[in-house]
């Protein structure tokens, strides 16, 4: 990472050096590389030579002027005319030069965008190589990350106290979250295999290594529903919104304005430690092939998106966890019953209709619930005897939206003498759910706890919070009963 950014700074100094320097440019742009032409051709003249040419015209104007004041006379006719010939020939050269000057600005700023591009292309190439094995066992052996991982672990440490967090363990910086993203492929895995003779097509079958980030933003739930990402954050974040917005009145001809003063507020975003661990054998440690980096991998993947997921969708706002959907206060509600009630086709229209009548049917809209909740509604008919069910038959719309299953959704809520077995339905414009993150991961190796069964705990702890930017974007039926 510090060779390209070295690397990158010295080739902007030398498309400068030739740009305003000695050489002067006659550029081509094209293929993906600077192509700089530096030998003159006939009838160019570059910016040196015609700064250098104007330079010689000053001098014999100031020679005319000179000659003139030393002799204490007026201009002569001749000095005058050769005046006025250097004057006009000076206002060309000027517009020339000008022109001149932006063509080169112009090529400058084209080599320096491609070569931010080409930097761009070799961080992620260097960042796809690191590895997170690689990491563990050099902690674990040397006490100590070595290369790629070291560096890495030097950006995390910047990131975070960017951000006011103090890293204990290998730092793992969002530039390896966000550009984790190389598809490593293996011919052979025992995936599906069996004893039995000719049913080894396991051992053909390819599989894809996905990137860490990438892995986790595909198997959010809220994610796939529409919710906005925010990584990388340093610090406290506020987004403002608006509770009122100025409304007109009708008014006579010569009558006062009635007044409309529209009110603001702000989402307050901090971040919230998430933290978990998971277990790894030594010996799938000492493995350096890419089913077992692969395998870390998915673990640390698993772990923190399970605990963002849930908070996003019912975080308590208490006790360190963020507020989830269905804590947040003023989202429409749409109720079962005293003691719940299965959910039918009135209550899913009515969900949207909460939204609708806020003015926020805008947007991702999609229905979230439990598979529960879902195999109750495969079996409720939107009116007797119609055959068409509330929650079509292989299908994954409702309602005309998008309906998106996840257990995080709860199903072990309390209405009335039905305790613990209610279940949520949500529906809203999920681009109001704002998921934030600060940093990347901070990874504790701790290879003592459980030595004795030959076992590594990893600690993992991360940084996010939620936020809603409109509550009325969102209703949730809480007390839906599916047994």
């Amino acid at each position: 990472m510090k060779t390209i950014k070295i690397l990158s700074a010295l080739t902007i100094i030398l498309f400068c050096a030739i740009a305003f320097g000695a050489l002067g440019v006659h550029g081509l742009i094209g293929s993906g590389l600077a192509i700089l032409a530096v030998a003159p051709v006939a009838g160019f003249v570059s910016l040196k030579e015609l700064r250098e040419n104007r330079g010689a015209l000053v001098k014999d104007l100031q020679k005319i002027l000179d000659t003139a004041k030393k002799e204490n006379r007026a201009f002569s006719d001749e000095e005058k005319t050769n005046r006025k010939k250097i004057n006009d020939d000076l206002d060309a050269m000027d517009t020339e030069i000008a022109e001149a000057e932006r063509t080169e600005k112009r090529l400058i700023e084209a080599a320096a965008i491609h070569v931010n591009e080409l930097n761009h292309e070799k961080e992620i190439k260097e960042v796809r190589n690191y590895s997170f094995i690689k990491a563990i066992r050099s902690q674990l052996t040397n006490g100590k990350l070595e290369g790629l991982e070291l560096e890495m672990h030097q950006e995390a440490e910047k990131e975070a106290r960017d951000s006011g967090i103090i890293l204990t363990g290998i730092g793992i910086p969002s530039a390896v979250l966000a550009h984790y993203k190389k598809r490593e492929k293996r011919d052979m895995t025992a995936t599906g295999t069996t004893s039995v003779s000719l049913d080894q097509g396991g051992m053909t079958i390819q599989t894809d290594v996905i990137g860490f980030i990438e892995a986790l933003r595909a198997k959010m739930v809220v994610a796939q529903a529409g919710a906005q990402m925010l990584t990388n954050l340093v610090g406290n974040i506020d987004l403002p919104g608006a509770n009122a917005v100025a409304t007109g009145t009708w008014e006579g001809e010569n009558d006062d304005n009635a007044e409309s003063s529209p009110t603001v507020r702000k989402v307050n975003l901090i971040p919230h430690r998430l933290g978990t661990y998971v277990q790894v054998s030594k010996q799938l440690l000492l493995q350096s092939s890419i089913g077992a980096e692969n395998f870390i991998r998915n673990d640390l993947e698993t772990a923190v998106r399970l605990g963002v997921d849930l908070a996003a969708i019912n975080g308590s706002d208490s006790a360190g966890q963020p507020c989830g959907i269905l804590q947040v206060t003023g989202i429409g509600s749409v109720l079962g019953g005293t003691n719940g009630a299965a959910p039918d086709w009135a209550d899913i229209v009515a969900l949207e209709k909460e939204v609708a009548v806020d003015n926020a049917d805008i947007g991702a809209l999609a229905y979230l619930t439990n598979p529960k909740v879902r195999a109750k509604l495969k079996v409720i008919e939107v009116a007797t005897n119609t055959g068409i069910f509330v929650f079509p038959q292989n299908e994954s719309m409702m309602n005309g939206y998008r309906a998106l299953i996840t257990t995080q959704c709860p199903s072990t809520l309390d209405k009335g003498t039905a305790t613990g077995v209610c279940s949520a339905i949500i529906f809203g414009n999920w681009n109001d759910l704002i998921i934030a993150q600060w940093g990347g991961l901070d990874l504790v190796i701790d290879p003592y706890t459980d030595a004795k069964k030959a076992l590594v705990n990893m600690v993992i702890n991360s940084w996010w919070d939620i936020g809603c930017r409109h509550a009325e974007s969102f209703a949730a039926m809480k007390d839906a009963l599916t047994t």
